[in-house]
């Protein structure tokens, strides 16, 4: 089946033909004087318009035969040169930075250049899927709103079928309800109760891993003393041990694991004051009049999340304190506790 053919090229095509090809090259003189249509209408009884799969234009398939004869080439060279090569227009260190531009471009900014100022950006989830929702701004209605990207591209890889956008407004509701917990005394003596609850159960943790691994190895023994008595055969001993030395290196792995979570967010009775310091600062700023710079410094230093139910009703908000304080001149730690308010406090919308 012969398609039909279109003179029209695009507008990148045209500009690589006239930056590449000179105005005086031999064959761009000869298209201009060559009219070689006539070769289709030689071989338009050869064609079907009905049926068959399309077919490259006589025409070109003639010019590539002119080439192969005017330049003396084989079928093989043909079919290399065939494929044109475009040499490149700009410096790779232009394309580079055109490319670094496009990047920033596209971190939350608009066609202005200005940053979005999104105080849940990368901190409000899809209620379907659970990825991050990405912030987006009408231009004309100058208003800003969340919404899931994968919904918006379904040849991805487990795309979203949530089509909702959740309103930038909601930046302001998460805001009222942090500034409530930050004047809330009871809130604050909580957290800290529940850091100081968390370290405890991790070291009992840590004392059952020794106890599971001193068993073990007091095991590992006794089937020694009974293979060298006659109670164990080789097979048995062997088998035995070899269960305890995987119990032991299991526990062993957790323990590790464990105390180097411990060595992490460890925090002695000066650090929790420290970290009772540092929250009850963010409260005695003036949060009334606060910048957006002072909104989102709070909001990233409090470990703020915000969980939307689909029909956008209520919304679960997390907080896990990822606080820095300073302990004995040496380097800074984070201490992390968690609080999840649901709806029914102060984040409740209707």
């Amino acid at each position: 089946m012969l398609m039909p053919k279109s003179t029209q090229l695009s507008f990148y095509v045209n500009h690589i033909y006239d930056r590449v090809i000179p105005e005086d090259h031999f064959l761009k003189l000869l298209n201009r004087a060559v009219d070689f249509s006539f070769v289709n209408e030689l071989c338009r009884d050869a064609y079907t318009p009905e049926f068959g799969r399309p077919a490259y234009a006589p025409e070109m398939m003639f010019k590539i035969l002119y080439l192969q004869f005017l330049y003396d080439i084989s079928d093989r060279r043909v079919e290399e040169e065939v494929t044109f090569k475009v040499p490149a227009l700009v410096s790779e260190q232009l394309w580079q930075k055109a490319n670094a531009g496009i990047t920033e471009r596209g971190r939350g900014k608009g066609k202005q250049g200005q940053s979005i100022k999104a105080l849940l950006r990368n901190r409000i989830y899809c209620p379907r899927c659970g990825r991050p929702m990405v912030v987006k701004r009408h231009a004309r209605q100058q208003r800003t709103y969340y919404y899931c990207s994968k919904y918006y591209r379904p040849w991805a890889e487990n795309p979203c079928s949530y089509n909702r956008f959740v309103p930038g407004s909601w930046d302001e509701l998460v805001w009222d309800c942090v500034y409530a917990l930050l004047n809330d005394d009871v809130w604050l003596e909580q957290q800290l109760a529940s850091k100081q609850s968390q370290d405890e159960n991790m070291a009992k943790l840590l004392k059952l891993h020794q106890y599971k691994i001193s068993q073990a190895q007091s095991k590992i023994a006794r089937v020694r003393e009974g293979f060298e008595g006659g109670i164990y055969n080789l097979d048995e001993a062997k088998q035995r041990i070899a269960g305890c030395e995987a119990a032991i290196a299991k526990a062993e792995q957790e323990f590790k694991r464990l105390q180097a979570e411990m060595n992490r967010y460890d925090a002695g009775a000066a650090d929790i004051e420290a970290v009772k310091r540092q929250l009850k600062g963010f409260r005695d700023r003036n949060l009334d009049e606060a910048s957006f710079e002072d909104k989102l410094d709070v909001i990233v230093k409090l470990g703020i999340k915000v969980y939307p139910s689909e029909d956008l009703k209520t919304m679960r908000v997390t907080c896990g304190l990822n606080l820095q304080f300073e302990h004995d001149g040496e380097d800074e730690n984070a201490v992390e506790c968690r609080k999840v308010m649901f709806g029914s406090l102060v984040c409740e919308r209707t």
